[in-house]
């Protein structure tokens, strides 16, 4: 699946997996030119927040989280009534 969505525009994209395991598969793209290392600086792995998540239903929160916070990133400051923190 990487090797189809790392050639198209995205605002988010992230792989499930350990650390060792994307760099096998970041490895294998470049030593086959599948994509560059810029391509590969995009891509979140392991995705999700690290937050110690240790459940399959925690690591769900932690990718979502994740996804959350990127958007956040694309859209303007909320503005908050004096006070609010």
């Amino acid at each position: 699946m990487l090797e189809t969505w790392i050639h198209r525009p995205f605002q988010f994209l992230g792989m499930i997996g350990s650390r060792r395991k994307a760099r096998l598969i970041f490895r294998q793209f470049l030593e086959e030119g599948m994509a560059t290392e810029e391509q590969l600086a995009h891509v979140a792995c392991p995705v999700g927040l690290d937050i110690d998540s240790r459940t399959v239903p925690e690591i769900a929160v932690s990718i979502l989280a994740q996804f959350i916070q990127k958007r956040a990133e694309t859209l303007p400051p909320v503005e908050r009534p004096v006070g609010i923190q």
